[in-house]
């Protein structure tokens, strides 16, 4: 084994307007920063095979606004909290770091089990109004999102690993997934991407799909069209 780090997506883990960045006449906020550096980004990382860049490079270009919140019954939770009297957004440091010792414990769940109250240290109190009650977000982060910020979960937590990875690779498929997610992740919160190359492989078909593809070919040279092969 090479020293390298080499990250492999496996699996996949799920729109409040109020989540969303809004659009305007002209560029707005997220074109004028995540954008635009994410483009910028492209042109940094080697691409494998060299097509694969102007491949992605299309769907962000093109790509709307990213509203990263989704109405679910399941999922990674939104962690912000609202006071019940102002209705302003409450999260300080200290109540993220009391709802990461939360999660460690109980996962995620904690979120959906446990009142405000609960979830939040004790005497915590609104910082514009001072009242002592609050609600909770409901809606979860987009799964993409979840699948997005692995590089810090998993290359910034390990001593072995190191950030940025030195390459991804998944299926041709991943430019509009895992490889598209995580690149806006990253240079929203580093300011560069998360890897230094990105590579895609073909997928692979099994004994009973290349017998299929056979069965199509031969159909083929018989004349017959009511069969096509799909590359």
């Amino acid at each position: 084994m090479f020293p390298c780090s080499i990250l492999i997506r496996t699996a996949g883990a799920a729109r409040n307007p109020s989540f969303s960045v809004p659009r305007s006449s002209g560029l707005s906020p997220w074109r004028k920063t995540i954008w635009q550096k994410a483009l910028a980004c492209i042109n940094e990382v080697k691409w494998i095979p060299s097509w694969g860049r102007y491949r992605i490079y299309g769907m962000v270009e093109n790509r709307p606004d990213w509203c990263i919140s989704r109405q679910r019954l399941w999922g990674v939770p939104i962690t912000v909290f609202y006071c019940a009297k102002c209705k302003n957004e409450v999260l300080t440091q200290e109540i993220l770091d009391h709802l990461v010792e939360l999660v460690e414990k109980g996962g995620a769940d904690v979120w959906f089990e446990k009142e405000p109250k609960d979830l939040m240290p004790k005497h915590t109190t609104c910082p514009h109004c001072k009242n002592t009650e609050f609600t909770k977000e409901v809606n979860i982060l987009d799964v993409w999102f979840d699948s997005g910020v692995s590089h810090a979960a998993v290359l910034e937590k390990r001593k072995d690993l190191s950030s940025p990875c030195d390459m991804y690779l998944e299926g041709s498929d991943q430019h509009r997934g895992w490889f598209h997610s995580s690149l806006l992740e990253s240079v929203g919160t580093r300011g560069r991407a998360p890897y230094k190359k990105c590579s895609h492989a073909r997928f692979c078909c099994g004994r009973r799909r290349q017998e299929n593809v056979q069965i199509c070919r031969q159909r083929h040279r018989r004349g017959r069209s009511d069969c096509q092969i799909r590359r």
